[in-house]
């Protein structure tokens, strides 16, 4: 292995141990002998985005490495989503950051679902429709992920279409049961419940989750 792909792995490892000072040393040592490489400008933004104390940082070397490389989907997409909480460029060039890797690679589940979610976020002008557009085709693409159907569902009753809205919680619940998450399931079968007999459904948090964060665990 080469120096930088040793060093960057041991501050990977650093991160996963908490060891944020030793990372975070290494990463400045790369930079300084690969200055704007863009590896490490994106491994460093997701050391940073791990910790979660300066997401300011975190998004200033997520654009550094988009800088460095503007085709790199996992740097676009890492900038969408600390753009998403607020940070550096903010909420309203988030959804601009996951068009930008829909250009280059349409069926990317995390930009779709990323694009949904800034729907009724400060500044964002992602409307109703765009998001359940965006909802339906992350779900098109993975159909087998019950976060998608219950943030479909959900966003299908604020639209009110709460047959399809059922119909998308239903997937949702079956989805959850079939992997085990059998408290998840009961929850989703409640809502369904309360579908059914005409019940308000209190609005939950949407949810995404995705294979790039393993790299934060």
């Amino acid at each position: 292995m080469s120096h930088l792909a040793i060093s960057l792995e041991q501050a990977h490892l650093a991160c996963l141990h908490n060891d944020y000072e030793t990372a975070y040393r290494l990463y400045d040592e790369l930079l300084r002998d690969f200055p704007n490489d863009p590896e490490v400008l994106l491994s460093y933004g997701r050391a940073k985005y791990r910790e979660f104390v300066d997401l300011e940082q975190a998004a200033s070397l997520f654009l550094q490495a988009v800088e460095a490389d503007p085709c790199s989907i996992e740097a676009l997409l890492w900038l969408g989503d600390v753009s998403g909480w607020g940070y550096g460029p903010g909420y309203a060039k988030a959804a601009d950051f996951y068009r930008r890797v829909l250009e280059r690679e349409p069926e990317s589940i995390d930009a779709w679902t990323g694009l949904a979610m800034m729907y009724k976020a400060p500044s964002s002008a992602i409307t109703l429709g765009e998001a359940i557009d965006a909802y339906r085709k992350a779900v098109e693409l993975d159909p087998r992920n019950p976060d998608t159907y219950q943030n479909l569902g959900f966003i299908l009753l604020e639209a009110e279409q709460p047959d399809e809205a059922l119909e998308a919680f239903q997937k949702a619940q079956y989805w959850l049961k079939l992997n085990g998450q059998s408290d998840a399931a009961a929850n989703m079968l409640k809502v369904i419940e309360q579908i059914r007999n005409h019940q308000p459904v209190k609005r939950r948090a949407y949810v995404k989750n995705s294979q790039r964060y393993r790299w934060l665990s």
